[in-house]
């Protein structure tokens, strides 16, 4: 059975194995337990826990909401949201010491989305160093990693770094207007959960339907994978006409 915590910074971590009993998480393993967790809390801060995934991957269709109509209703909807996250390992329960807590607990949520891309761990050295000199660190590697892996759905179109995927322009290296405003919301979240800073979350949805390289599923110019060597020289050869 999965279990989940929530932090005083109110992430949110699935586990595949109930983690040790620590005076900042609350623990829980159904929505009845979530509930009776949370008993106490301001719906206020159930509407910020919505707003710290609401619009991130994997949750780009879920929007950031401003109330909510009851506590059972929000707390449903929490419950409801969070099947997506895939549990971290067992032995990945506890990492690594880190200076810099925030960036760590970020690792642990896209911990499982790493090992299946074969992709290797930031170095905390990084997060040390920021710490130590009061930065704030957006984890921006793990962000990509995890758009890479699974993609995300904006306005009931999944996209993805693919060519032609609606996050990367042609060039494969820029993102596009979408992939710039889901970068963006990183930054928002992590200055809001960190500094306060009450930051609206951009509406990617609303970006996406005037981003000109966002095209159809049956688009006929579309495809998955990159560009191939053949298909750059014939771009260079039309750049030369």
């Amino acid at each position: 059975m999965t279990t989940f915590t929530i932090d005083t910074d109110n992430n949110i971590t699935a586990h595949a194995a109930a983690p040790a009993a620590q005076d900042n998480l609350v623990v829980f393993a159904s929505q009845k337990e979530l509930s009776k967790a949370t008993a106490e809390w301001p719906i206020s801060r159930l509407v910020e826990t919505w707003n710290s995934f609401a619009g991130a991957p994997p949750f780009g269709d879920l929007k950031p909401v401003k109330k909510f109509e009851n506590r059972a209703k929000a707390t449903a909807r929490i419950w409801a949201a969070i099947q997506k996250l895939q549990p971290s390992a067992p032995q990945a329960a506890t990492p690594a010491p880190q200076a810099a807590p925030k960036p760590a607990k970020k690792a642990k949520a896209t911990k499982a989305t790493k090992a299946a891309a074969g992709a290797p761990t930031p170095a905390p050295a990084i997060a040390s160093e920021a710490a130590a000199n009061g930065a704030t660190l957006v984890d921006i590697y793990s962000l990509i990693n995890d758009l890479a892996a699974n993609g995300v759905v904006v306005g009931g179109q999944k996209l993805t770094t693919d060519f032609m995927g609606g996050l990367f322009s042609l060039d494969g290296v820029h993102p596009t207007n979408t992939g710039y405003a889901i970068i963006a919301n990183e930054f928002i979240k992590t200055m809001n959960r960190s500094l306060r800073a009450g930051i609206p979350p951009v509406s990617v949805e609303r970006v996406s339907q005037t981003d000109p390289l966002i095209f159809p599923g049956n688009h006929p110019g579309r495809h998955t994978g990159h560009v191939d060597v053949g298909m750059a020289d014939g771009l260079r050869h039309l750049g030369r006409r």
